[in-house]
């Protein structure tokens, strides 16, 4: 997997948490307090899980499939090349 899709997705992450943040610090200012802001948070929130959800999901797959591509080349022999041997 390449590093800058980890990059990447820790930046997402990181842009979430700041505004997850901030908006939960406006919603303790008493004339920003209302219904919908405090749903826009939660709004907020569920989409920073079902997106982490989703990555994580994704990326499992795809470095499983890496293992298992790198377990195969390993069992090539030497710095990768073909076994001898009839199979």
């Amino acid at each position: 997997m390449k590093a800058h899709v980890y990059h990447t997705f820790a930046e997402l992450n990181a842009a979430f948490e700041k505004v997850i943040l901030d908006l939960g610090n406006l919603k303790e200012i008493t004339y920003f307090r209302s219904e919908e802001l405090r749903a826009m948070y939660k709004t907020l929130v569920r989409i920073r899980a079902q997106a982490n959800r989703e990555f994580i999901s994704v990326l499992s797959e795809r470095e499983a499939a890496n293992a298992l591509h790198f377990e195969h080349l390993c069992g090539q022999g030497a710095l990768g090349s073909p076994q001898t041997g009839s199979d």
